[in-house]
C-alpha cells in the first residue's frame, strides 16, 4: 500500500501509534520511530525537513531509520532520498513546485513511482509566480 503525504506543517511525529501525525501501520515500525521537523537548510537558506530517529525524550527507535543502508540518528531530507523505517517500510522524499506537482499528478507518474513505496513525503515549494513581489522604492 502506498501513501502520498504533502508536508506543510512545521512538525510531524512518525510511527505506528495512531496518535502520530504520520501513521505507519506496520509491526516493524516503532510506536514513535521518528520526528520530522521543518528547519532552514544552512547550505541554501531554504526550508527543509530534518528527520530524527526516536522520540522527543531522546529514546531511539528499536528498528531505526536508514538512508542508503546506513542507520541515521538525524537526517536532513534531500529530494529523492529513499528512507527505510525499520527493515521493511520504504519512503521517498520529493520536493515540487506548483508546476512540477501538477505535472507529476496529471501524468500519473505518482502511481508508478509510488508502486514500490510504503510512504511518500512531499514538500511543496512556491514557484516564483506564487511568491509576492518585493516592493521597490521609487
Amino acid at each position: 500500500m502506498s501513501v502520498y503525504l504533502n508536508l506543510d506543517l512545521p512538525f510531524y511525529s512518525v510511527g505506528r501509534n495512531p496518535s502520530n501525525r504520520v501513521t505507519i501501520d506496520h509491526p516493524s515500525v516503532f510506536h514513535e520511530i521518528g520526528k520530522l521537523i521543518r528547519v532552514k537548510n544552512p547550505l541554501n537558506n531554504e526550508l527543509a525537513y530534518n528527520l530524527v530517529d526516536g522520540n522527543l525524550q531522546g529514546k531511539r527507535s528499536q528498528n531505526g531509520i536508514y538512508l542508503s543502508k546506513r542507520r541515521c540518528f538525524s537526517l536532513m531530507l534531500k529530494p529523492d532520498n529513499i528512507i527505510h523505517f525499520g527493515p521493511v517500510v520504504v519512503c521517498k522524499y520529493f520536493v515540487f513546485d506548483d508546476e512540477q506537482l501538477a505535472k507529476f499528478i496529471e501524468q500519473r507518474q505518482h502511481l508508478q513511482t509510488l508502486k514500490n513505496l510504503d510512504q511518500a513525503f512531499v514538500t511543496h515549494v512556491e514557484s516564483e509566480s506564487d511568491q509576492p513581489e518585493s516592493e521597490t522604492e521609487p
